[in-house]
């Protein structure tokens, strides 16, 4: 009689540990999706009004229908005459970042440091961050490095002061026409704006617990597809709006460390960049796959519990 019901006990333990498995291997299959709506009369809105695939854009990455960032290196009048074109071209969003290598003279290096820290506040912009150094015998030759943003009508002057403080050993301008995702931004803002209102409209009408988790489930999507958009268009509107002047000062005799053949800051760049992406992914499965799992060890208990009553019986018997 025992063997028989262990039998009963395993067969159905066995049952639920198959459906647990099949579950999570759909679950994983299907964990990209934004959402799998349930079937009641809620289903035809939901579906219909879904919220688009969730864009990401780790660490500012640009999405694959923006064009390619260009890179310009030469002398300030040949920059200056391209920016001066993109700037002429009507509703044009383009971020602009600069780059300057700039040799003074000896002794010379506090007051060009300090002129170029005062670039921010000429132009209405503000410094992002500065250092120097010193170096060579006594320490007697300086470096240092002035990071300023400038309202991007300003850049081209801005640069054109910069290139005065000394010689310009380098320059390197690098652009990106973000027009076209700016303008399908507010589109996708706008579509997923009217959907999370019509998804709040449909919640206030719920009756049941069924309807009022479909709909709750499709709203937190759609708000978070929403947040993202809003993210990346703060994050256009803030670089569009003032571009970035990084200007790397020395004085005469001083070695400057070169790492643009190696590009060991954009490999780093980039590992935090997939670092970042790999998490995110992480945790949207988790989410995915946490209640599931904490359905399955509920029934897991239940049945263990189960299988010590009928083995306890056994042995009293």
């Amino acid at each position: 009689m025992f063997t028989r019901r262990k039998k009963v006990v395993f067969g159905i333990v066995a049952a639920f540990l198959l459906l647990g498995i099949a579950a999570l291997l759909g679950v994983a299959g299907c964990g990209e999706k934004e959402e799998a709506a349930a079937p009641s009369e809620f289903d035809s809105f939901v579906s219909t009004t879904a919220a688009p695939a969730t864009t990401e854009f780790a660490g500012g990455a640009a999405p694959p229908y923006s064009r390619e960032s260009e890179s310009y290196a030469g002398t300030s009048g040949t920059v200056t005459a391209m920016l001066s074109t993109l700037e002429a071209a009507s509703g044009q969003k383009v971020i602009a970042d600069a780059v300057l290598e700039i040799e003074v003279d000896q002794g010379r290096f506090e007051a060009v440091f300090e002129q170029a820290r005062l670039l921010a506040d000429r132009y209405g912009g503000y410094l992002v961050s500065s250092q120097a150094v010193a170096s060579g015998e006594e320490e007697s030759l300086k470096s240092g490095t002035v990071v300023v943003r400038v309202p991007a009508s300003s850049f081209n002057r801005a640069l054109s002061d910069a290139s005065k403080l000394g010689k310009v050993k380098s320059e390197q301008i690098q652009t990106q026409d973000v027009t076209e995702e700016y303008v399908d931004l507010e589109a996708r803002i706008a579509n997923s704006e009217a959907h999370v209102k019509a998804l709040l409209a449909l919640l206030a009408k719920a009756k049941t617990v069924d309807e009022i988790l479909q709909v709750q489930q499709t709203l937190t999507y759609a708000q978070q597809e929403l947040e993202q958009l809003k993210g990346r268009m703060r994050y256009l509107q803030e670089h569009t709006s003032f571009s970035t002047l990084t200007m790397s000062i020395h004085e005469t005799g001083v070695k400057v460390a070169t790492t643009e053949d190696w590009g060991v800051v954009q490999a780093l760049k980039d590992a935090l960049k997939n670092f970042v992406r790999a998490v995110n992914a992480i945790i949207r499965g988790l989410g995915v796959l946490i209640p599931m799992l904490i359905v399955l060890a509920i029934i897991g208990y239940i049945v263990y519990r189960i299988w010590r009553a009928l083995a306890r019986r056994s042995r009293e018997r």
